[in-house]
């Protein structure tokens, strides 16, 4: 039996090629170049029936790469492979080249954030088998009744590749799948899994709130947020006990007090279907933690070539070199603490507030941009394929480029979001005060819509509302503005056109009928601290730009600082829109 492979975090063991007879080997290849080479796809069919002959000795990595004798082939395939074996002792060595990696891999290694030495290969491994976790998912059936969800999980078995799969398998190719090669555990058994129910990974942070810790959550599956219920410091323990009763492995998982240490156990636990060898238990531990968290009893599909990306990309950011990355992100930001913020309050220093919700939100808009980046140079090709298997049409790269980003943001913003908020909104106190008392003034209450757009308005404000108002990601509310605007075309009864100028009184009319409970101001400029940079000149910052005027129009304000008008492409940007045909 070949060696262990290196460890999939540590890279602590040396990796030993097996040995192979000359003998074998040359009738294998001579077998393969005698075979009649005039059709078109004969370097395909060589390169199979190399493959199959060779077995579970096979050294073929991706489609024409691979190495004898330790000899990278540098992609010379079959006759530069024969020319080695003829000139090699009668017992040669065979090892997967180290020449294709992950492209992923490369990024890292070019920022330093790996070692080139085993970083490379680590790395590609550790994206192969958290594809070949998330294709244990994928083989299931709600046809099949309850025998459908249940998978037979060899774990001394090669890792296989899923040519079916709407998820990803494309990384396969960097990753040799033979058993030489195969990522083994010490101890090999067969059992089987009954998947019905499971989330195999859910994204969470801790929140206090006084005593006791509420649970945010994300499934990338269905893409759906929630919180749990309220959770003492006592139940993370008691679960802890739960989970080792079932898997005695968990107690090496530390679990300590305080709202970081419990957000590092639950994220622990979280990803243990990911992270840890397949146990005969892991589901069990999985619906323990789902019951824990309070998981919704129905969450909705969504099988679009978006989720798919987003399901890929969170498993490239569940590896620990991004866990370190972010982790370290997080604790250096310093975010400002409640009790500055309320002594900031007291002594009415709402310009510091506000100078620190700007630059804090810079930084972590700015640290979100280059991990979107990193992900995006090194898995592009990846995203490309998932995109177009899953039914997605042209201009993939924008979509796939949104979606990087959009989970990079629930990583790093979710972790963030209640101390990013309360800076936000004591800094911009007095403004949303002032505008709840305006809402009320006598002189708004005989604002009327022009005569051409006078109508009612109920699906437009209601999206503001859904999409706005409501949701948690800054990126999220700025796309909402922008439906918000294609709500509005749709509702709209007229038999001409919108012009440009007919959104800013719809939207001043929209802002009027909403809660007069609603941080207005402070939504608005959190928008504009997270509006991406490349967005300010595109729909995005239009359609920010236009809500920031409807706001300042009720506020009874005139717009003082012309610059601004430019900085989010209002100006810059009508006649784009209206040759686009977005504005009529």
């Amino acid at each position: 039996m070949p060696a262990t492979p290196p460890d999939i975090l540590t890279g602590s063991s040396e990796y030993v090629p097996p040995v192979i007879p000359l003998d074998d080997l040359t009738q294998v290849i001579n077998s393969t170049t005698n075979r009649d080479s005039s059709s078109s796809d004969s370097d395909d069919s060589d390169l199979q029936h190399l493959r199959e002959s060779l077995g579970e000795n096979g050294v073929i990595v991706g489609d024409v790469i691979f190495s004898v004798c330790g000899v990278g082939l540098g992609g010379g395939g079959l006759e530069e492979a024969v020319k080695v074996i003829s000139s090699s002792p009668e017992i040669i060595e065979l090892s997967v080249s180290r020449i294709l990696h992950h492209p992923l891999s490369a990024c890292l290694s070019k920022y330093g954030l790996i070692r080139e030495s085993d970083g490379l290969d680590i790395v590609t491994k550790q994206i192969y088998i958290y594809n070949e976790r998330a294709s244990i998912f994928e083989s299931v059936s709600e046809e099949g009744g309850e025998e459908g969800f249940n998978v037979i999980i060899n774990t001394d078995a090669p890792l296989k590749n899923n040519p079916k799969s709407t998820i990803d398998d494309h990384a396969m190719r960097y990753y040799d799948s033979t058993s030489s090669y195969a990522h083994r555990t010490p101890n090999p058994q067969t059992f089987s899994l009954n998947v019905k129910g499971l989330r195999p990974y859910i994204l969470t942070t801790v929140n206090s709130i006084k005593q006791d810790y509420v649970i945010s959550c994300y499934d990338p599956s269905s893409r759906v947020f929630w919180n749990s219920g309220v959770r003492k410091e006592s139940e993370f323990f008691g679960l802890k006990e739960e989970l080792v009763e079932l898997r005695g492995s968990v107690k090496q998982i530390g679990v300590k007090g305080g709202k970081v240490e419990l957000g590092k156990f639950i994220r622990k636990v979280a990803t243990l279907f990911y992270t840890s060898n397949l146990h005969p238990s892991s589901c069990a531990c999985q619906l323990k933690l789902q019951s824990f968290i309070s998981l919704p009893t129905s969450l909705p599909k969504s099988d679009t070539a978006i989720t798919s990306i987003g399901l890929f990309i969170f498993r490239i950011l569940l590896m620990p070199v991004f866990q370190q990355l972010v982790g370290s992100f997080l604790e250096g930001l310093n975010l400002i603490g409640a009790e500055e913020i309320i002594r900031r309050v007291k002594n009415n220093d709402r310009e510091f507030l506000k100078s620190q919700a700007k630059e804090k939100g810079g930084e972590i808009k700015g640290f979100c941009e280059k991990v979107k980046r990193l992900i995006y140079q090194g898995c592009s090709e990846d995203c490309k394929v998932i995109y177009e298997r899953g039914g997605g049409g042209g201009g993939w790269e924008q979509e796939v480029d949104d979606e990087i980003y959009r989970c990079v943001e629930i990583s790093v913003y979710g972790g963030l979001r209640s101390g990013v908020s309360r800076v936000v909104v004591n800094g911009w106190r007095y403004e949303d005060v002032e505008f709840s008392k305006r809402l009320k003034s006598e002189e708004l209450k005989d604002f009327k819509l022009p005569e051409h757009v006078q109508q009612e308005w109920p699906n437009s404000l209601q999206e503001f509302k859904t999409s706005v108002e409501t949701p948690i990601l800054p990126s999220t509310k700025i796309i909402g503005v922008v439906q918000v605007a294609k709500t509005i075309e749709k509702e709209y009864k007229g038999t001409d056109h919108l012009a440009a100028d007919d959104y800013l009184p719809i939207f001043i009319h929209l802002l009027l009928q909403s809660s007069q409970e609603s941080r207005v101001c402070s939504l608005v400029e959190l928008l504009k601290i997270f509006l991406r940079d490349e967005k300010k000149l595109g729909e995005c910052g239009y359609w920010v730009s236009t809500v920031e005027a409807a706001v300042e129009f009720i506020r009874g304000r005139e717009e003082e600082e012309e610059n601004e008008e430019e900085e989010f492409g209002k100006d810059n940007l009508e006649g784009l829109l209206a040759k686009s045909g977005f504005l009529g």
